[in-house]
């Protein structure tokens, strides 16, 4: 459901889709994002983005997420409205603090299928835009390189 967007051009081109998520308390704009060049000729999911908006309703290029997908969260329960201490808590001390973000930033190797030499990196990251109590904006991406 939804259209892809697009914008930019080579290793600046970026295809999303997006959608407002309302809830019984706020809503939400979401954003699925693929680099299309980290994500690859399949456009792997390389980003996902939300923030707290005021009440606003859908519109054609960000309709309502259906409510069978929802509640929305990333792994460990982590989404808009966690605290500082559930961020802590699932993830540990962030890596970088700039008011009023927190930044949670992770680089391993991962075994290779014979195409990178020792395996490739993976790079994952996590900011986390707070209020002071909540956080108001998230942004998690993963990608992977030789």
């Amino acid at each position: 459901m939804g259209a892809v967007s697009h914008s930019g051009g080579g290793a600046d081109s970026l295809l999303w889709l997006c959608y407002t998520v309302a809830t019984a308390t706020r809503r939400e704009r979401l954003w699925i994002a693929s680099s299309a060049e980290m994500g690859g000729s399949n456009h792997a999911v390389t980003l996902v983005t939300a923030v707290v908006v005021d009440a606003v309703g859908s519109d054609p290029d960000c309709p309502l997420l259906p409510k069978r997908l929802t509640p929305v969260a990333l792994d460990h329960g982590i989404w808009l409205g966690s605290s500082s201490r559930d961020l802590t808590r699932s993830l540990g001390t962030p890596s970088h603090v700039a008011a009023p973000w927190n930044v949670y930033d992770f680089l391993s190797k991962v075994a290779g299928n014979g195409k990178c030499d020792g395996g490739y990196d993976r790079i994952n990251w996590l900011d986390a835009k707070l209020n002071g109590r909540a956080v108001i904006e998230i942004s998690a991406g993963q990608v992977t390189s030789c």
